[in-house]
């Protein structure tokens, strides 16, 4: 079978890669924005975080929908990451890809708990019945599963950077403080998402400690990409479809 994305240009890659990215980062926005913030369950006591469901309203479920735009965003970009960096290691490109999606596919399925605790809070047809002492505590589950998968997904992510880092390092074409910088975006990742996994009440200044390598890593190699990405011919690679 042919490969459909074969005749696609370096350069064409990175301006998808990059408009990937803007996409998920409008999504992220949205859900942000409108009330769903990916550790809900840790803003307050389960009466408090009730009353913000309950007020977003609508909005909440439009919160759901711009998690969906990032993780259309995400798709987007590991084509496009792959597409870019095939000539480098086609086989570790691909791996890079896999892991990407495997991210967006747990981080996905926890939005369905998202959406449950959002009818559990507002009292929907199938809840309406349950006293505050029965929907409180099965909303805060629901939140804590969605937070899991949210942290989980994340942990496949940072091998998805660690991978493209990597391939920076080999490429020869893309600057090497790129890949430096996608190994520390790795790091952050990380140990902030597992710290989620394995401590029941992580201190909410790991993750505006690692906050900054982990956004720079990313939107550096995406500015780069979108500036001069694919704009000259690379070297060819020794180890291509290894």
């Amino acid at each position: 079978m042919t490969d459909p994305s074969a005749d696609v240009s370096q350069r064409t890659a990175a301006i998808v890669a990059t408009v990937g990215l803007v996409a998920t980062l409008v999504g992220v926005g949205i859900a942000v924005g409108c009330g769903a913030p990916p550790d809900l369950a840790r803003a307050g006591d389960a009466a408090a975080v009730a009353g913000k469901i309950a007020a977003a309203g609508g909005l909440f479920r439009v919160a759901a929908l711009g998690w969906l735009l990032a993780i259309l965003g995400d798709v987007v970009r590991a084509w496009a990451l792959y597409v870019f960096f095939r000539d480098v290691n086609r086989g570790i490109a691909q791996l890079a890809a896999w892991w990407m999606l495997l991210h967006d596919a747990i981080f996905g399925f926890s939005l369905a708990s998202l959406l449950a605790a959002s009818d559990v809070a507002g009292g929907a047809d199938a809840f309406a019945g349950m006293e505050a002492n029965q929907a409180y505590p099965l909303m805060m589950v629901l939140l804590r599963a969605h937070q899991y998968g949210f942290h989980i997904g994340l942990l496949f992510f940072s091998i998805h950077l660690l991978l493209n880092g990597y391939l920076v390092l080999r490429s020869g074409y893309v600057p090497r403080v790129l890949g430096a910088l996608l190994v520390l975006a790795f790091l952050g990742y990380l140990v902030d998402s597992a710290a989620h996994v394995v401590l029941l009440d992580p201190p909410a200044i790991l993750g505006k400690v690692v906050a900054l390598p982990n956004t720079v890593g990313e939107i550096s190699l995406i500015v780069w990409l979108a500036i001069k990405g694919g704009k000259a011919r690379p070297p060819r690679s020794g180890d291509v479809g290894r």
